[in-house]
């Protein structure tokens, strides 16, 4: 029984993953083709494109953002996010029929959207962390690291609830501060999180501070 759960740890280890900002502007499009080509296979997953055709994920949100973040494992786009800084329109502000629009959004904030972790990397950890950070803790690590540049306080993002649990899991402090049932039944969550909450918590503990210090790294 141990050999076998050995096995299964093994498997699900990476060697290391890297962070990649991807301009929007890039001369070379080749990372942003892959990065729209993963978007559209997460968010539009139920769509059977036409033969021999690759189908992207772009909308009009791209276009005002400097970049993209991706998270690489080799040369493998394992995950990526976009994140709207003001002034400029949040999606969550108008995505969903526009059920959000009337959501008092904090001066000092961010918005991640189009965050994605490719099917293969949800599970795998990378191998050499204290606690094995998974793919989406980079993408997490990576919005915090862009916000304490620019001195930005909140992050806000829209998603499936289920989303937010998993945030909540790994020690993310987010509130819900709306939420809304679509026709298909899904509900989408809109949550906040304060950066500085989220040190002070980190702080209070041993294993907190070892996260934190990876964070700022």
């Amino acid at each position: 029984m141990n050999m076998k759960q050995d096995t299964r740890n093994f498997n699900n280890l990476l060697s290391d993953l890297t962070v990649q900002r991807i301009p929007q502007n890039a001369e070379d499009k080749s990372r942003l083709f892959q990065l729209f080509s993963l978007r559209y296979e997460e968010y539009h997953q139920w769509v059977k494109p036409p033969f021999d055709k690759i189908l992207l994920d772009k909308d009009p949100f791209d276009d005002v953002v400097d970049c993209h973040y991706g998270i690489l494992h080799d040369n493998t786009l394992a995950a990526c996010q976009r994140i709207i800084l003001r002034p400029q329109p949040y999606m969550l502000e108008y995505a969903y029929d526009g059920r959000f629009s009337g959501l008092k959004i904090e001066p000092n904030s961010a918005e991640v959207s189009r965050a994605v972790v490719r099917e293969e990397y949800r599970n795998k950890k990378v191998s050499d962390m204290f606690r094995g950070h998974t793919a989406l803790s980079f993408l997490h690590r990576e919005a915090y690291r862009i916000c304490l540049e620019k001195d930005i306080e909140w992050i806000y993002f829209a998603s499936v609830s289920n989303v937010v649990r998993l945030a909540l899991i790994e020690g993310f402090p987010f509130e819900t501060i709306a939420e809304s049932t679509l026709e298909n039944g899904d509900v989408i969550v809109v949550a906040r999180l304060s950066w500085r909450e989220f040190e002070r918590k980190l702080s209070s503990k041993a294993k907190g501070l070892k996260m934190l210090e990876w964070f700022q790294s």
